[in-house]
C-alpha cells in the first residue's frame, strides 16, 4: 500500500514507529516492527530506479508530498525552501534508514528518525482533520 495523506493508518503507523524508536533510545526491548512497516511503506511510494536516473521519484499525490515535506521541515531534517526539490531523495534516505534500524544503530540517528516519525504523525493528523473539517461527513452516515 502506498503512502497517502488521507490514510487513517498513516498517523498511527508513524506514532507506533516513534514509540518503538523511543523505547530503543531508552534501552528497552522492542521488535521495531512498526519502524520497518513505515520504512517499507515509504519505500513503496518511490518508483523503481531507472538506468541513468540519479534518484528515484515519488509516486504520490501533491497532498501527500505536502505532508511529507511538512514532516521533514518540522523534524529539522530539511530547509522549507528546498524541501520539494529534495523530497524524493530525503524520502528514500529515511525509508532505508527506518528499514535497517536495529539495536546497534547510533543514538543520534535514532533520535532523528523518531523526530521525523513524530512530525509525520502530526502532519498527517493535522491534514486529515483539515480535510474533514472542510468536507464534513454526510449526517446520515456514521
Amino acid at each position: 500500500m502506498l503512502v497517502n495523506a488521507l490514510d487513517p493508518d498513516l498517523c498511527s503507523l508513524a506514532t507506533d514507529a516513534a514509540v518503538e524508536l523511543d523505547l530503543l533510545l531508552n534501552g528497552e526491548p522492542t521488535d521495531l516492527a512498526g519502524v520497518r512497516r513505515l520504512g517499507e511503506r515509504l519505500s513503496q511510494a518511490l518508483d523503481q530506479p531507472e538506468p541513468g536516473q540519479p534518484t528515484r521519484r515519488l509516486q504520490v499525490d501533491t497532498e501527500t508530498e505536502t505532508v511529507l515535506g511538512q514532516a521533514f521541515t518540522r523534524a529539522g531534517v530539511a530547509n522549507a525552501a528546498t524541501i520539494l526539490g529534495e523530497l524524493s531523495q530525503r524520502t528514500e534516505q529515511i525509508a532505508e534508514q527506518l528499514s535497517s534500524t536495529g539495536p546497534d544503530t547510533e543514538a543520534t540517528v535514532v533520535q532523528k528518525q523518531r523526530d521525523f516519525c513524530l512530525a509525520l504523525s502530526q502532519s498527517a493528523a493535522v491534514y486529515r482533520q483539515l480535510i474533514f473539517d472542510v468536507r464534513p461527513p454526510h449526517p446520515y452516515r456514521r
